[in-house]
């Protein structure tokens, strides 16, 4: 299976930087046919909780935004349906994996089970790995990637997160199971380094 012939990359504005605590208040969601940009969908979301303001002064999201926006239990039927049969992609996947999961969760909605997502940050910090600088707009730019307008806004993100994801192609297995062989080898491979580099500046430091 070619992972880029039937992808959803997908990007959520929150109120927390923890996933186990954040609750989406806006949803984007790009789906890739054959390697081209087919749909793209974006939801303001009605967290059901208040915007905290060190959520909104990233993403610019108030309680007043939402005030009338659907709760996520509204849409997500609709997002299961669209996301169903395809690979998903996020730039640091785990967080808006497990953020969409409990929300599903607290919806009491069931989604069949999806596959390993692909996460183009694993990829940037293998390739850029020289560089400083693994946001998603500081390796847009060094790819020669343009923003559609400025981060921290789900639908524009989820697209600079597809057309990075197309630039690191190049890098990639085009089997999707070979990607994420591959990918979990290297995510381990930087998590071993991250612990590493952590244990001995804790001993500098002492």
């Amino acid at each position: 299976m070619t992972w880029s012939s039937s992808l959803a990359v997908l990007d959520t504005e929150t109120t927390s930087v923890s996933a186990a605590d954040a609750r989406i208040v806006e949803l984007g969601l790009v789906l890739v046919d054959d390697g081209q940009v087919a749909e793209k969908h974006a939801w303001l979301v009605n967290p059901g909780v208040p915007i905290p303001v060190e959520a909104w002064s990233v993403h610019g999201i108030t309680d007043q935004r939402v005030a009338f926006a659907p709760a996520f239990e509204e849409i997500a039927l609709d997002v299961g349906a669209l996301l169903e049969g395809r690979v998903l992609a996020a730039y640091n996947a785990r967080y808006d994996r497990e953020v969409l999961l409990g929300e599903w969760q607290r919806a009491g909605v069931v989604v069949p089970p999806h596959a390993t997502w692909i996460d183009p940050l694993i990829w940037a910090r293998h390739v850029h790995r020289n560089e400083k600088g693994k946001k998603l707009e500081q390796v847009a730019q060094r790819l020669g990637v343009e923003p559609k307008t400025a981060p921290h806004r789900a639908l524009a993100d989820a697209l600079t997160c597809t057309r990075v994801l197309f630039k690191l192609q190049q890098w990639m297995p085009t089997e999707y199971g070979a990607v994420v062989l591959l990918q979990e080898e290297l995510r381990r491979k930087q998590e071993n380094s991250f612990r590493a580099w952590r244990a001995h500046s804790g001993r500098r430091a002492g």
